[in-house]
């Protein structure tokens, strides 16, 4: 998602290009507001795979172990964000498209293979989200294809 320079030298430059691309088609996206309560200040990245606190219907980054609802996918965050210790802010989430399943990112220990009430959370996603689905293929974006 971007170009990393290898070599610049007078005479000649080396540089690497990754093409590849969270969201692999159009998508639909809600505004949720993120409160961060985790003591620290939170980068939150694209990618992130988030929940819906059922209490309150605020967007929380997915943890397999909460209880609150927000263990369930809602959908994929498209922007990124820094939210302060305590702070609020209205964050993009997608929730219909087909995503890059390697570009997925997850909490802590969470993997695509941790079960979630019996289901993967890899099965949740398209099962509990409005439309989000996972692709797992190859692109020519590998060093090895250049």
């Amino acid at each position: 998602m971007g170009a990393t320079e290898i070599l610049s030298t007078q005479n000649q430059a080396i540089t690497n290009y990754d093409f590849s691309k969270l969201f692999l088609t159009t998508f639909k996206t809600v505004e949720l507001t993120y409160t961060n309560v985790s003591g620290g200040t939170v980068e939150l990245l694209p990618g992130m795979l988030f929940g819906q606190v059922s209490a309150d219907l605020k967007a929380a980054i997915l943890k397999s172990a909460s209880i609150d609802g927000s263990q369930i996918p809602f959908g994929v965050l498209v922007t990124q964000a820094t939210v302060l210790d305590t702070a609020s802010k209205v964050v993009q989430i997608a929730v219909t498209g087909m995503v890059d399943q390697s570009l997925l990112l997850l909490d802590g220990a969470d993997t695509l293979n941790t079960l979630i009430d019996g289901r993967t959370i890899a099965a949740r996603i398209p099962a509990d989200t409005e439309g989000i689905t996972l692709e797992s293929f190859e692109e020519l974006v590998n060093q090895d294809n250049q």
